[in-house]
């Protein structure tokens, strides 16, 4: 995290970098829509600086301190405004700046506590419409700092406006872009071993088949061969451990990615090599749901 983070830093140095992002988007009449409407870990514009763009704690973020003004560290404020909501007060202290957020390309391989992810901020206090207050309050406070000619509102809509209906049909784009490229990246001239013979297995198995790579697909690998059919699509179940991966990369096909590094250290105890494994992040996952689900019983 920290590598690429610094590494960026020297590609767009006026900006905040952040490996999570939403965009906030705009409402029919064109004012900034409530905060669970906006487009949630966009990947749409990865490697753009953006004023719209949100810079979401939880994946690491890059602040370069000598950007912000001294008022980032006006504690009554904070107080006042939004105690429980410190990613709107750096959003807005960005905003006052006109510094805008690049949203870094690589990221989702990080694994969370998933108990400590069930009771955050967001759960706690903010769940409720508490950013929306938040960011409205400090809105209306610094809309016009230091005599700035434009609104806060038109500054964050100043390098684009993406309205919420519009969401749907851009990130299905993505999705499909994030896809192929993912599918593009398995090792050419190599087989394939999907570990898995599950819903998500049989729409890894799906897409690679829209892609014309069906026929490098070697075997599905299982934990537990008895709990499992004997084939699928001609393909042969087999146990993990008597698997062929001579030549082959392994897709942990399961939704899960604490679930994924589980099976990602057995697969190394079993003798595969780190650059034999491959995952399935949230963007490729999103992908398989929209174009692996034919057929999948």
């Amino acid at each position: 995290m920290i590598e690429e983070l610094i590494r960026g830093i020297n590609k767009f140095p006026g900006c905040v970098l952040a490996r999570r992002t939403h965009l906030i988007t705009a409402d029919p009449e064109g004012n900034i829509s409530e905060y669970n409407k906006w487009w949630s870990k966009c990947l749409h514009y990865i490697g753009v600086p953006r004023m719209d763009l949100f810079a979401v704690g939880c994946g690491g973020i890059l602040y370069p301190p000598h950007l912000f003004t001294e008022e980032v560290f006006h504690a009554d404020c904070i107080r006042e405004y939004c105690m429980h909501a410190d990613d709107i007060w750096l959003k807005v202290m960005e905003l006052i700046s006109n510094i805008p957020v690049v949203q870094m390309p690589t990221r989702f391989l990080d694994r969370s506590d998933e108990g400590f992810a069930q009771d955050g901020l967001y759960q706690q206090h903010n769940i409720s419409g508490g950013n929306d207050r938040s960011l409205h309050l400090l809105l209306k406070k610094y809309n016009d700092w230091g005599g700035m000619k434009e609104s806060l509102t038109d500054r964050i809509f100043s390098t684009g406006t993406v309205c919420e209906n519009e969401i749907k049909e851009k990130r299905s784009k993505d999705n499909a872009r994030l896809l192929e490229e993912w599918t593009a990246g398995i090792g050419k001239g190599m087989d394939i071993v999907i570990y898995g013979a599950g819903v998500v297995a049989k729409r890894v198995y799906n897409v690679l088949k829209k892609f014309g790579m069906v026929d490098r697909i070697r075997t599905f690998a299982v934990g537990d061969i008895e709990r499992n059919v004997s084939d699928w699509k001609g393909v042969e179940v087999v146990q993990y451990k008597a698997a062929d991966y001579r030549n082959a990369v392994c897709i942990i096909a399961l939704s899960g990615l604490n679930d994924q590094y589980r099976i990602y250290e057995q697969l190394l105890a079993a003798g595969l090599e780190e650059n034999q494994l491959i995952f399935l992040n949230d963007g490729v996952l999103s992908g398989l749901r929209d174009l692996g689900e034919d057929d999948v019983n």
